[in-house]
């Protein structure tokens, strides 16, 4: 699997996804502390970073959760709610526009 994520960063770099992002790491012992830093991007994609954006935006493609869970494996649709995050009022929101598009096509 490491062999697979530096793959990834190779990639990632040559492709120049390089755009700094924000890592927060905790350390937790007699003094816990938490650093902050800004890398590259192509230094934190990994195989499960590609995994979560795949699904995400298969959801947001108007995929159902049935056809995803399928693909990562998921037992329960909350299990992939909130590998993907998806939220409440994100929910809410769709159900709310899926209502309106259902009023549209009935009038």
């Amino acid at each position: 699997m490491q062999k697979f994520n530096d793959g990834h960063e190779i990639f990632c770099k040559q492709a120049e996804i390089d755009k700094e992002v924000l890592v927060v790491e905790q350390y937790m012992g007699r003094k816990p502390r938490l650093e902050k830093r800004f890398v590259p991007k192509y230094e934190v994609v990994s195989s499960h970073i590609c995994r979560r954006s795949f699904a995400t935006n298969l959801y947001r493609m108007g995929y159902s959760m049935a056809q995803i869970m399928l693909m990562t494996g998921h037992s329960t649709e909350a299990q992939l709610r909130l590998y993907i995050g998806i939220d409440a009022e994100e929910n809410a929101e769709q159900i709310a526009l899926s209502i309106q598009e259902q009023k549209r096509q009935i009038a």
